[in-house]
């Protein structure tokens, strides 16, 4: 299991709304639960057997969204991964 932290903006419109974030997470493959907070932060767990950190990023980039911050903790615990999801 692995845990990625994404800020992430749409250059051409300045908030990014979470139906957008959550339709492109939703197919993507590996990416199990996410949480999307108001300032554009974007904590990510997904499976390190099925997905790569830099698809994640690539599947937002290709979206248009600039990432300006991006943590890859390939190997995360799961009191980590619920710790930054809030559970």
């Amino acid at each position: 299991m692995g845990l990625a932290r994404f800020v992430a903006q749409d250059p051409y419109r300045p908030n990014a709304t979470k139906e957008e974030l959550d339709g492109v997470l939703d197919r993507v493959d590996g990416a199990l639960d996410w949480k999307i907070e108001e300032n554009g932060e974007v904590t990510l767990e997904y499976d390190t057997e099925r997905i790569d950190e830099s698809l994640l990023e690539d599947a937002l980039a290709g979206i248009g969204f600039k990432l300006h911050h991006i943590v890859d903790e390939p190997v995360a615990s799961v009191a980590e991964v619920e710790g930054a999801l809030g559970y």
